[in-house]
């Protein structure tokens, strides 16, 4: 295959001899812009031989190219002889009409563009009784790519030209198969010639037609069904018919995708055949959803069926067929006979849109067989859908549209409504062709939503609380977070529905750790007052805790009178957190002990020397020896204690003595203890 140069096309014109019936150009698109194009040519086998052919491509974006030499892939007999008589056309050097199928085909790459041309033309056309001498033929296939978007484009499933017999009435469809969902237009147009070769500047013109013949008429009668592609006439001459038709392609969305045309001759001959009877094959014995709307037409609202019965006035021949049906969920048995039958059933599975389809119905006559084509439309309908039913709620005093609910078609109508303020049940109903459909809303009283009682919630630290457990609303709410939680907070659970929304929320406040303070060691005197053994305990513990001694509850005041030396114990329990234990260890000095004479009289003028008195917080102590420094208070108990070495000491009192009076009782290894008086003021 070899590219042709623009200057080749500009100067020359293609240098065929061929005498050609017809053809017509096909196109498949691959994938993406890729493009498979296949020429189909008829030759009748009296004329030359068949040269190598080419195809011209002129687009409406500037790019222009041919291809020559495309690859032939297939010659066929196509001639319209019985089987019997095959190998007696003159195709094979007998005496019978002979008919050669030449199929060409390449792939090549489409730049997107909405407009390519895609050509082929030969000088001569084998002579024809409707038209004027032997005049050149032209084909083409008109594309738009744009887009890049693949399309799939009608192709031809009949391949055989038509051989008619005079006198008799023709029914005949070349077959057309296409992609559903494609609307399509067929008409007649005229046969054409190319008289330069220039593809920026082509000279396309129709062929002289012998009066009163034109394209859109080509023979008296001729006529084409624009939806279906069915042909209709009668021919009385004999002779070649040249007829031209132009299918247009237009996707879903409408815009216009290609238009293909097929340049074919009828060829009328004196008969004593009579050919299947072009008035049969009506649709007959329907049932199920189907119905005719015409004697090669039919609605399909669902499963059904129906049998076409077709004829041949010749009672001996038997009458085979053929069909290109391919519905998807259809099904077609043929049967042969006189008559011969074909039972067509559908499942319903198809989708909605318009399908053709084709029986070739063929006698048994021979030489020259005997052929009508019959087509069938079947418009696939989708049934009436009302949408699915619903319950909706209706809260106090609020009125509804009902057709805000709706899931199906618009254009019905409601019992009542669609606007309603009542409780009830109301029927939407949708009538379509395949018959009605409806759906019930059923407006129900509406509750206002309930959230529950709110809450508060106290847990301890360190623990967490699954709130949904406190809700005692509806379920199915939100919570702003949660519902498991750990920390404090004020945490919202929200209930929605048709009638608004409620609010509940849930406080969690967090339970301190038990605390009974730190324990103490005290001492007391036999003359003492009774005091609280909470006073004795370092840090802060919590108030309402119990006291216990030797294991046994005990009150909280210590009577040095009354009570024993030894551990009191103080105790803070919590119910969910746990509890906290302190002791206060309590010693007795005796009476006659400095200690204990200490309490209530001046200090003894022997005592240690100490300043500053008041102090701040510190003393200057002075000792002759190491001793032990006891800080005791104005109850009598151990504030705090210390060793002291030989000389002077800086002592640094705890920041948890308070301001008061306070003695210092210093002890020497040898038992010799003094004890002086100072002021504690910060």
């Amino acid at each position: 295959m070899r590219i042709l140069t623009l200057s080749l096309l500009l100067w020359a014109l293609p240098a065929l001899a061929e005498h050609l019936p017809g053809g017509n150009i096909s196109v498949r698109c691959v994938s993406g812009n890729q493009h498979e194009v296949t020429l189909k040519l008829w030759r009748e086998c009296t004329g030359v031989p068949m040269i190598s052919q080419s195809i011209n491509f002129v687009s409406s974006c500037g790019v222009t190219f041919a291809l020559e030499d495309i690859p032939l892939i297939s010659v066929a007999n196509v001639s319209p002889i019985c089987e019997g008589q095959a190998d007696q056309t003159t195709c094979d050097g007998g005496t019978l009409i002979g008919i050669e199928e030449y199929t060409y085909r390449t792939n090549v790459f489409l730049s997107p563009c909405n407009f390519w041309r895609i050509y082929w033309s030969t000088c001569c056309r084998f002579p024809a009784l409707n038209l004027q001498g032997s005049q050149g033929i032209y084909i083409e296939a008109l594309v738009n790519n744009q887009g890049g978007n693949c399309i799939e484009y009608p192709t031809f499933s009949d391949d055989v030209p038509p051989l008619v017999c005079v006198n008799q009435p023709v029914s005949y469809d070349p077959g057309v198969v296409f992609a559903q969902g494609q609307d399509l237009r067929f008409r007649l147009i005229e046969a054409r010639r190319l008289l330069n070769a220039d593809p920026q500047n082509l000279d396309i013109q129709s062929v002289g037609y012998q009066s009163p013949f034109t394209g859109p008429e080509p023979y008296t009668g001729l006529v084409i069904d624009s939806l279906t592609g069915q042909i209709t006439f009668t021919p009385l001459g004999q002779g070649y018919i040249v007829c031209v038709v132009a299918i247009e392609v237009r996707d879903a969305d409408g815009i216009w995708r290609g238009t293909i045309m097929r340049d074919f001759p009828f060829i009328a001959q004196v008969c004593d055949n009579n050919v299947p009877d072009a008035a049969s094959g009506v649709i007959e014995g329907i049932n199920g959803a189907v119905a005719a709307t015409g004697i090669y037409t039919l609605d399909g609202c669902g499963a059904g069926c129906f049998t076409v019965a077709i004829t041949d006035a010749d009672a001996g021949q038997t009458v085979s067929l053929e069909s290109n049906f391919a519905i998807p969920g259809g099904s077609i048995e043929l049967t042969p006979g006189n008559p011969a039958s074909a039972s067509v059933c559908l499942d319903g599975s198809a989708p909605e849109g318009n399908y053709l389809f084709t029986i070739t119905a063929t006698d048994d006559a021979c030489p020259v067989i005997g052929t009508q084509v019959f087509t069938y439309s079947i418009s696939v309908l989708a049934n009436a859908g009302a949408g699915e039913d619903a319950s909706v709620p209706l809260c106090p005093g609020e009125t509804i549209d009902l057709s805000d609910f709706l899931t199906g078609e618009d254009g019905g109508i409601w019992s009542e409504g669609p606007i309603v303020s009542a409780i009830g049940a109301y029927t939407y109903t949708v009538q379509g062709v395949c018959g009605e459909d409806s759906a019930v809303i059923d407006v129900v009283a509406g509750t206002a939503p309930d959230a529950g009682s709110d809450a508060v919630i106290a847990i301890c630290v360190n623990s967490s609380v699954d709130l949904a457990e406190y809700v005692n609303g509806s379920g199915g709410g939100v919570w702003s977070d949660g519902p498991e939680v750990n920390q404090p907070g004020d945490y919202t659970y929200t209930v929605s529905n048709g009638c608004g929304s409620d609010v509940a929320v849930f406080t969690v406040n967090l339970i301190p750790v038990p605390y009974a303070g730190e324990p103490n060691t005290i001492l007391s005197c036999p003359q003492q007052d009774a005091f609280n053994l909470l006073d004795s305990l370092l840090g802060t513990p919590d108030p309402d805790g119990s006291w216990v001694f030797e294991d046994q509850p005990v009150s909280g005041t210590f009577d040095p009178t009354l009570n024993s030396e030894g551990d009191y114990c103080y105790i803070v329990s919590h119910p969910q957190c746990g509890a906290d234990t302190a002791c206060v260890r309590v010693n007795f000095v005796d009476a006659s002990d400095p200690y204990c004479l200490t309490l209530g009289v001046t200090e003894a003028a022997t005592g240690p020397t100490l300043h500053p008195n008041p102090s701040q917080g510190t003393l200057v102590i002075g000792v002759e020896l190491p001793s032990r420094a006891e800080v005791i208070d104005a109850l009598g108990r151990l504030a705090w204690s210390s060793q002291l070495r030989t000389g002077v000491n800086t002592i640094d009192l705890p920041a948890s003595l308070v301001n008061g009076s306070y003695a210092m009782r210093i002890t020497r290894p040898d038992g010799h203890m003094t004890v002086a008086r100072f002021e504690l003021i910060r």
